[in-house]
């Protein structure tokens, strides 16, 4: 049975038709209740109705005819719209499913499945904030749903909410506590909240259910990372490319490890296979340009840093990093261009506005480089009030302990 027809919400008001429907359904015999379907005035239920028949008959360009038909009787029928939208959403026509998908939640509000799909959707197309306002509002209607806990935090975490990810991963565990990714992901919200030992018990607790779960294995390294153990984190990420030797993820957190502890030429081999394994990994590229940086190979730095750019146009930081090394080559020109699409991505970085300024200085713009100290130092003022904040709260969390990734 397709996902369509295991989530369809029968509705009508013809006690007659309906039973001798809902009868042959049982019996599994679709094309049965189909024709009795055909032997009864024309509603918004009937053809709902008939749609889903059509739905679990795999004949779904005929089944979003009846939905379509259903609207146009009754255009707040919520079933219909509902119905619609997720048949459309598995034809992939997307945009066009998402508004009939919301449109069932505005028509039924109270209606679960509705905020529950909606919410999906929403995620799928990485509008996370929007997604996690759906899971909650499913949330409240079904509190004892673990799933539904585990997707708000899924998608609060994704839009940068930590605090409302822990908790939401919290409640999913409590009802569901055999949700290894739940517990993963819990762990490691911790982990970025400054709890690293909570953090710790979580990938345990995974490890204990399934000793060779890899999400498990990095998680640990990410902890003590964190923790500043840089070498105990070496050792967890070579044990975690033990079980997974191709994983991209993992060669670059190795070689993310060993920059931070300072061996550059065994970090860049890390970074490079990682490339090898997945040419899309943005900050492996990144990573390893920072890598070459420090070691004083600008030429190399810049390879990477445009390679960085190129596949996030919007990487700022890969942009002002790109700028760093151009101006240290003596390309300048190129090196404001990187530094002003820095800006224009994220004017809250405090480093591209300083080298601006120096180099509107040393070219004789003394207003122009005077403008830019000026707002590199509102940039570095709120960053430290950020930071202030973040931590101000994390230790206020870190007293009731719940959360992660």
């Amino acid at each position: 049975m397709t996902f369509l027809a295991a989530t369809l919400a029968v509705a009508g008001s013809q006690p007659t038709w309906r039973a001798q429907v809902e009868s042959l359904k049982a019996r599994g015999d679709a094309a049965a209740a189909l024709k009795v379907l055909d032997q009864v005035p024309s509603t918004a239920a009937t053809e709902d109705e008939k749609g889903f028949l059509l739905a679990v008959l795999k004949r779904r360009e005929e089944a979003v005819r009846h939905f379509r038909k259903a609207i146009s009787l009754n255009p707040n029928y919520a079933p219909a719209a509902y119905h619609l939208g997720v048949a459309l959403w598995l034809e992939s026509t997307r945009e066009e499913a998402l508004g009939y998908l919301r449109n069932s939640t505005l028509i039924a509000p109270k209606k679960f499945d509705y905020r529950y799909r909606y919410g999906q959707a929403l995620a799928e197309l990485d509008r996370n904030k929007d997604a996690a306002a759906e899971f909650r509002a499913a949330a409240a209607l079904r509190p004892a749903h673990a799933d539904v806990w585990y997707r708000l935090g899924l998608a609060a975490q994704r839009a940068g909410d930590r605090a409302n990810a822990v908790s939401a991963y919290a409640k999913a565990l409590r009802l569901k506590p055999d949700n290894l990714d739940a517990r993963n992901n819990h762990g490691f919200v911790l982990v970025e909240l400054g709890q690293p030992a909570k953090g710790l018990e979580e990938f345990n607790k995974v490890l204990a259910v399934e000793p060779r779960n890899v999400a498990a294995l990095s998680n640990i390294g990410f902890a003590l990372l964190q923790k500043g153990d840089n070498g105990a984190a070496i050792l967890q990420y070579r044990k975690a490319l033990e079980v997974s030797p191709d994983s991209a993820p993992l060669h670059y957190n190795l070689g993310l490890a060993l920059k931070q502890n300072d061996e550059l030429e065994a970090a860049k081999t890390y970074l490079r296979r990682a490339i090898e394994l997945d040419a899309s990994l943005v900050e492996a590229h990144y990573t390893l340009g920072i890598t070459h940086w420090q070691a004083g190979e600008f030429a190399d730095a810049e390879r990477e840093m445009r390679a960085a750019a190129g596949k996030n146009p919007n990487h700022a930081e890969a942009f002002a990093m790109l700028g760093t090394v151009l101006k240290q080559q003596g390309k300048v020109d190129e090196a404001m261009l990187a530094l002003h699409e820095a800006i224009r991505l994220d004017g809250e970085l405090p480093g591209p506005h300083t080298l601006l300024a120096q180099i509107l200085r040393a070219r004789g713009d003394h207003e122009g480089s005077r403008r830019e100290f000026a707002s590199a130092a509102r940039a570095k003022a709120r960053k430290e009030q950020e930071q202030k904040i973040m931590f101000d709260r994390s230790a206020i969390e870190g007293v009731g302990a719940r959360r992660v990734r």
